[in-house]
């Protein structure tokens, strides 16, 4: 959308400005865009395209963790006493203990399904998971859809800036 395009340029400018503490700059608000449910795949496409695949991935999981890690702090201990007036009810007690118990492959299927990364992590921190199965859950959870996300902006940045015919969809450079 146009929006979308004139934000992420305005982004990319700012970005340049701030020189060697882009990196930085970019990592914090990526991660406190997080905490306010500005979807992740946002900043996750700005990182592609602004510092490239492998820069912008490496940028993006660990900002990814970061806001993460703080979503579910902020919901464990600034919310949890709102989640322990829902689970009184004794069915989403139940429920909460069986999720407790599988805590890390649950959280690591519906990263690898791509569930919506905020919502997951405050909805885990309300819960009684463990914080270790969290952490290691999204960090190995979010890692394909970080890479997909991320080397496909930066493709469709390489392409834009160097298309001369529709055979350059068919570049190694492009497609890999």
């Amino acid at each position: 959308s146009g929006g979308r395009a004139l934000f992420e340029q305005k982004f990319s400018s700012y970005m340049e400005k701030t020189g060697p503490l882009a990196p930085f700059a970019f990592m914090g608000v990526y991660a406190l865009s997080i905490v306010l449910f500005i979807p992740a795949s946002v900043f996750t496409s700005i990182g592609g395209l602004v510092f490239g695949s492998w820069t912008g991935f490496l940028l993006n999981f660990i900002a990814a963790n970061i806001g993460g890690i703080l979503s579910f702090f902020i919901a464990r201990y600034l919310l949890g006493s709102l989640a322990e007036r829902i689970l009184r009810h004794k069915h989403l007690q139940k429920f909460d203990d069986k999720v407790t118990e599988h805590g890390f492959s649950i959280i690591l299927y519906m990263r690898l399904m791509f569930f919506p990364f905020t919502y997951l992590n405050f909805a885990v921190g309300l819960s009684k998971i463990k914080f270790s199965d969290f952490f290691w859950s999204t960090f190995i959870g979010i890692i394909p859809g970080i890479m997909i996300v991320t080397f496909m902006a930066a493709a469709v940045k390489k392409l834009l800036l160097t298309y001369k015919s529709p055979l350059d969809f068919l570049r190694p450079d492009i497609i890999i």
